[in-house]
């Protein structure tokens, strides 16, 4: 409720600190006006709804680690996820009957969101 002074002042408190580029450091301090957004335990309880997931074979493997292995390099195709709005879109390109405009649309796909 914006009527409330105190929270229209902790608004622009907040903001503020969003805002200000010299304050950068300080953004996701648990102390700042934002804290509440990034202290340990209201920012980590959800690191599975905004972050994926990864498999590693142990948890002592770092990028070091990785980057100096000889295995090859996986493959990694992007796709929308079910719940996005363009994943039926996408699948109907992928699966589209071959013409012009399919064939190409599906060249951008594979070429353009395929990464190593």
């Amino acid at each position: 409720d914006l009527k409330d002074s105190s929270k229209v002042l902790g608004m622009a408190t907040k903001m503020s600190e969003l805002t200000d580029l010299s304050a950068g450091a300080n953004l996701f301090s648990p102390t700042g006006a934002n804290g509440e957004m990034f202290s340990t335990n209201a920012f980590w309880e959800q690191a599975t709804k905004y972050f994926n997931m990864v498999c590693l074979p142990d948890c002592n493997v770092d990028f070091a680690t990785i980057n100096a292995s000889t295995e090859p390099s996986r493959n990694y195709t992007y796709k929308p996820a079910m719940d996005d709005e363009l994943y039926y879109p996408w699948e109907a390109l992928l699966n589209a009957s071959d013409n012009s405009v399919t064939n190409s649309l599906v060249r951008v796909i594979n070429s353009s969101f395929s990464f190593t």
